[in-house]
């Protein structure tokens, strides 16, 4: 039965053997671990793991066989490595086997493949982004009429004047409008880029402060925008694209809710959470880079909130969003191992808080 089962289950399972000096060999496989990365049984087996695992997930998974061994426990993370059937995305656990006299002898790990229901994931995410982007061309509309205005009407002003000093200063005029116009195209081709970008260490602070001059256009006249940014925030881990996407729906979420005026306020701080505070929110205790946005707008009932982050759920017109925005921020913060919490009441705003987890190198 048990050896049925190993042959027949959709989830990769190894067997490893650990060795002096902390090595460890594949003992065998099943063929779901051939299936998922191509790799064949001879490949494999008998085989070091840095002789199989790709160069760039090997030190985490080490590092991890190492964990379960000195703490006896089952360790599972999230890996992505390339193989011959392209990158894969796992879940990974591995649990350690010990011998009656408390030496380690063997790893039994299992992987199970998510890399369809990331890349689903991925085109949800890819398809609000151009939604988002949508909103934000029209909104830009008005920004680069400006742009145009201020070139072409200096370019007549360069024409015209005979003064060398009058002709530098409407020309330097041209070149200062381009400048903004190239940094707005520049900033709506990252935005809507489909490829994910590799995680780097970077700063919140910054990102938001980004995100926001790119929507300012976009926002209506009768509201007010305050900030308070600490750029002394540890960095955190993360695509800066999807960041500035997370940033994006909230801005818009709660200018919508603002139709009549009011204040939009952000903030990027950090946090310690301790054991308590950590629990509500499921992530670990530790340091966190958090943003706050809050409005004045209309705010939300208890009910509303039961449903926010549901994927098409919407209290809007029909026509208007297509209820996504909030669920794609919270799957984004979720595969950033974060959090996001709201807090509103009915004619009392809203207020979401997002914390992602401050990267510690090693």
């Amino acid at each position: 039965l048990l050896a049925h089962i190993h042959d027949t289950v959709s989830d990769v399972i190894f067997y490893l053997a650990v060795e002096p000096g902390e090595q460890f060999r594949f003992l065998s496989i099943n063929p779901a671990f051939v299936t998922a990365t191509g790799l064949t049984a001879e490949r494999v087996v008998g085989r070091l793991v840095q002789d199989v695992i790709p160069a760039q997930s090997l030190d985490k998974v080490l590092s991890n066989y190492r964990k379960a061994i000195a703490q006896n426990r089952t360790v599972r993370w999230l890996e992505v490595s390339p193989y011959p059937t392209g990158t894969r995305h796992g879940e990974v656990s591995i649990s350690p086997i010990f011998s009656a006299d408390g030496v380690c002898t063997n790893l039994i790990g299992t992987v199970h493949d998510v890399t369809e229901q990331y890349q689903a994931q991925e085109r949800i995410f890819h398809a609000q982004r151009l939604e988002s982007l949508g909103t934000l061309v029209s909104g830009l509309a008005h920004d680069f009429n400006n742009i145009l205005m201020v070139v072409s009407g200096n370019a007549g002003l360069a024409q015209l004047h005979k003064d060398p000093a009058k002709q530098l200063e409407a020309l330097q005029q041209i070149e200062n409008a381009s400048a903004h116009g190239t940094a707005l195209i520049k900033q709506l081709l990252i935005f809507s880029r489909r490829q994910q970008a590799p995680r780097g260490v970077a700063a919140l602070a910054p990102l938001v402060e980004e995100t926001l001059a790119l929507a300012q256009a976009t926002l209506p006249k009768n509201i007010d925008v305050q900030t308070a940014f600490d750029h002394g925030v540890p960095a955190i881990l993360a695509d800066a694209t999807q960041v500035h996407q997370v940033v994006l729906n909230l801005i818009t979420n709660a200018t919508q809710a603002m139709a009549q005026g009011g204040t939009l306020t952000l903030k990027v701080e950090g946090r310690t959470l301790d054991a308590g505070s950590a629990q509500p929110l499921n992530v670990p205790p530790g340091t966190y880079a958090k943003l706050t946005v809050r409005d004045t707008g209309t705010g939300m009932s208890d009910a509303t909130l039961q449903h926010i982050f549901d994927p098409f759920f919407t209290t809007k017109e029909p026509g208007v969003g297509t209820g996504l925005g909030l669920a794609v921020v919270h799957g984004i913060v979720k595969s950033h191992h974060g959090a996001v919490t709201v807090r509103s009441a009915p004619g009392q705003g809203s207020e979401f808080n997002v914390y992602f987890p401050a990267h510690t190198s090693g």
